[in-house]
């Protein structure tokens, strides 16, 4: 490996503190921050059954300012959103709300469609800088939305078939959205060699196949990526969208070993970690707390690969495909996420995954960050 964390170069001055706020209940935390980075929740608090779409949306905005507040940090820094919604018809009063809302540099966003989310009919996962980190913000595609945005040390961004025609197959939506990644890596100054995670949404799970095939043509190689791959939402127009994190070209990267094709099973950047986890082994009659218990197993091989453990997880994307198991997958996290180690995490329902009944998205921090070799 090019790169490794170098612990008899570590001083006081280099570990990676992690603080978390408030804890909304066992094992999650109301947000986590780093030194540069904060990662948080926003969902409509106080919501009433008779608010409507816009109402809860505001809601939502109204936590997030909250959570960035207690965190050091506000709006400004925000660097990418995923917003979650749980009818994709709905994203027009979202959309209202949101521009009246964002800074005018935009926000890098992508908008996720046809998920349960319980109650709630909107929520949102954040990731935000701290107030001294320089931002810069690519073109704008839209109004409260960027192309994308970078810090000294990564780009955020969304990858979506531009100039999509009616008849796209899979394969060529895939492409065509490749094209558009690679411009705006182009531009942010670097490029799909640092592509260091993937969430790809698909609203068909069995077009996943059409998918790799390009995916793994497009990756370089020795270059896997992190990735998760989601099927059954709703992105409108479009039949695949992913959302992107690259490392700009002095940052450090570790990749690990390869679970196929274009693929790792983390890749580290920084005091970073990007990992998946899914229930490794699963048989057929495994329910969820089973599933979750494999899942959590493969994540703990994941992370002491990485050089890390779930004490430094900083935040999660949990995807169930039936939001009524929610109650069964919690019992099982709760036992397992330490002790004042709560993450900033959010739970989306009706996800397609294939044979998985849970997935998980996860970032974790590393004890001290990793450096070049001499």
């Amino acid at each position: 490996m090019p790169y490794e964390t170098d612990k008899r170069m570590s001083s006081l001055q280099d570990v990676v503190d992690i603080v978390r706020g408030p804890s909304p209940g066992p094992g999650r935390s109301a947000y986590v921050k780093t030194k540069t980075l904060v990662y948080t929740v926003a969902f409509p608090k106080g919501v009433l059954a008779e608010d409507s779409f816009e109402e809860q949306t505001r809601k939502s905005l109204k936590t997030l300012d909250d959570r960035l507040e207690q965190a050091g940090t506000d709006k400004n820094s925000v660097l990418e959103a995923t917003v979650f919604l749980k009818d994709i018809s709905s994203k027009c009063e979202f959309d209202k709300a949101w521009q009246e809302w964002a800074p005018s540099h935009g926000i890098s966003r992508a908008a996720i469609g046809g998920v349960d989310l319980g109650p709630f009919e909107v929520e949102m996962k954040i990731t935000a800088a701290m107030p001294d980190v320089e931002l810069f913000h690519g073109p704008s595609p839209g109004p409260g939305r960027t192309a994308w945005v970078k810090t000294e040390e990564r780009v955020y961004t969304v990858a979506f078939p531009k100039g999509v025609k009616p008849g796209d197959s899979v394969e060529e939506q895939t492409r065509k959205s490749f094209k558009e990644l690679d411009e705006r890596l182009a531009q942010a100054g670097t490029d799909k060699g640092r592509i260091t995670e993937a969430t790809v949404y698909l609203n068909d799970f069995r077009s996943k196949g059409e998918f790799d095939k390009v995916w793994q043509e497009y990756i370089p190689e020795e270059c896997g990526v992190s990735r998760a791959a989601i099927g059954g939402v709703d992105l409108g127009q479009f039949a695949v969208e992913m959302k992107i994190t690259a490392a700009l070209p002095d940052v450090p990267l570790v990749r690990g070993p390869s679970p196929g094709k274009g693929r790792s099973v983390y890749v580290s950047s920084g005091h970073l970690v990007n990992t998946v986890a899914f229930p490794k082994g699963v048989q057929p009659n495994d329910g969820v707390k089973e599933q979750t218990r494999k899942s959590l197993k493969e994540l703990d091989e994941r992370l002491a690969l990485a050089g890390t453990d779930k004490s430094r997880l900083v935040e999660a994307t949990v995807y169930l495909k039936d939001m009524s198991t929610k109650s069964e997958f919690d019992k099982v996290w709760q036992e397992w996420v330490p002790e004042n180690c709560g993450v900033s995490r959010a739970c989306i329902g009706k996800a397609d995954m294939g044979p998985f009944a849970v997935e998980m998205k996860i970032t974790a921090a590393l004890p001290i960050p990793i450096k070049k070799r001499e």
